[in-house]
């Protein structure tokens, strides 16, 4: 693979970022909004609330990135298409449910411990974020191995 010309447009990249990049700005804006009636400018000031937001919305931002570059160039590189669908797929699924466990307090605070569901949501999306970004990894290694 030392043409440049033998990559092509990350289409499944592009339509996971779309996807994940309209959540991230709404995730934002619920957090900005949250701390403009709260009148919190910086921090979480010992607010839950904003603390759960803050983190739901942070998150996001730290994993997303990455698994989309990851995805990205494992599709750019020409990796199998199985690969790149599956590590798209659970990325969004995982991304998903992990925001949808910090929508509650005992996702956010594990108030209930380990019964709770979204603390078991959180783990689920935690995992399926992990599992992605592997699929991605080994997606590229496996491509770039092969030549």
């Amino acid at each position: 693979m030392t043409e440049l010309t033998a990559l092509h447009p990350p289409l499944i990249a592009a339509g996971l970022a779309a996807i994940l990049i309209v959540m991230q700005m709404g995730l934002m804006a619920q957090t900005g909004l949250a701390r403009g009636r709260r009148k919190v400018v910086l921090g979480v000031a010992d607010d839950r609330e904003i603390e759960r937001l803050a983190r739901r919305h942070g998150n996001l931002a730290e994993n997303a990135a990455l698994l989309i570059a990851g995805i990205a160039l494992a599709e750019m590189l020409g990796a199998p298409a199985a690969a790149v669908q599956a590590a798209a797929g659970i990325a969004l699924a995982a991304r998903v449910i992990h925001a949808l466990a910090f929508s509650s307090f005992d996702g956010s605070h594990g108030d209930s411990g380990l019964n709770s569901g979204a603390i078991v949501m959180r783990i689920v999306g935690s995992s399926g974020t992990g599992l992605a970004g592997f699929i991605a990894a080994g997606a590229i290694i496996w491509t770039l191995a092969q030549g």
